[in-house]
Order: structure tokens, then sequence, then C-alpha cells
């Protein structure tokens, strides 16, 4: 089964290698879904360029903020706007807390499949234990 609506969440979606790869994704499902891409706000958006024009696909303009500071109130909203989609696909560090709302509320929340796809400079060279340590708990089961 093909879902119909995915939200696909990036910090950015600046010209890079997971943004390509995320193009190119969304279109392969081609006219079979339609896209909501979901991104912190001011976030550069050029890759958006790569997605074929008969691609049915948006940027989130109704959603909570995808960063900020953990709150349980801020992840409650995060996981009821997830329950509008029937899949979703969280890219890198930057989507993380879309992860922790889906864990911490999964009730009515639709699949989601996170991607690790390399690390920022700041990670470059040793990973951050404190986000090492949130992702174990996040993307543990």
């Amino acid at each position: 089964m093909t879902p119909k609506r995915v939200l696909q969440c990036h910090s950015s979606f600046s010209p890079g290698g997971k943004e390509l790869r995320t193009a190119t994704l969304i279109n392969a499902f081609g006219a079979a879904a339609t896209h909501m891409l979901w991104t912190a706000p001011g976030a550069l958006r050029e890759a958006a360029h790569a997605i074929r024009p008969e691609v049915d696909i948006a940027f989130a303009s109704d959603a909570p903020a995808i960063n900020g500071r953990p709150s349980l109130s801020r992840y409650r909203a995060i996981a009821q706007y997830l329950q509008k989609f029937d899949l979703v696909l969280t890219y890198n560090w930057g989507a993380m807390d879309v992860v922790a709302a889906r864990r911490l509320f999964p009730a009515g929340t639709p699949p989601l499949i996170h991607h690790e796809d390399g690390f920022n400079e700041d990670e470059a060279h040793r990973l951050s234990l404190r986000r090492n340590m949130f992702r174990r708990w996040m993307l543990a089961g």
C-alpha cells in the first residue's frame, strides 16, 4: 500500500546529499502521494528545485516549530500534527524532536522512518554524547 500523505521532516532543505536523495524519493512517488516538507522557520529550501513540477508538494505552514526547547506540550503538539499523515520521514538531528514526539505520544500517529545521513560539522570528528544518548533513547525499539 502506497501512503497517500507523506511528511518529510528536515531542519533545512538546502541542496545537499540527503536533500537531493529526498527529492529523488519524492519524485519516485510521483502523483501517487502528496508530500509536505517541514523545515525550521527561515531555513534554506533551495533543494526543492530538484522535485518535478507535477509532484504534489508543499512546505508546512501550519505546523508547530520543528526545532526549539524540548517540552511535553511542544512534543504533544507535534504528535497531534503528525496525525494528518500516513507516513513520516525524518532526517538527521534537526528532526529528532519529531521522533521524540512520536515516541512519547504514539497514539494515532503514523509509522515513522528516521534517517541518519552523516553529521553536521559540530559532530564531524566526535559524536556529541548528549545527542547520541538522546538518539539511542528515542530510536530504541
